[in-house]
């Protein structure tokens, strides 16, 4: 699951991976990449806060 602000954004983890590769996951991995600075990543039992100064400026051939 990531979270960023009041968004949150669920992703089913194949392999080791959190990559999807179906175009409506894709769109909402991007979107939730675009969506903030602040992320929380859960996965696995683990925890993980980014801080990455500004929303990632990247569309990945998302349509967003």
């Amino acid at each position: 699951m990531l979270q960023s602000g009041d968004a949150t954004f669920t992703f089913e983890m194949k392999h080791g991976s959190i990559l999807p590769n179906d175009e409506p996951s894709w769109k909402s991995l991007i979107e939730g990449l675009r969506s903030g600075s602040n992320l929380t990543l859960n996965a696995g039992g683990q925890t993980l806060q980014l801080e990455t100064g500004s929303p990632f400026p990247v569309t990945c051939g998302a349509e967003v």
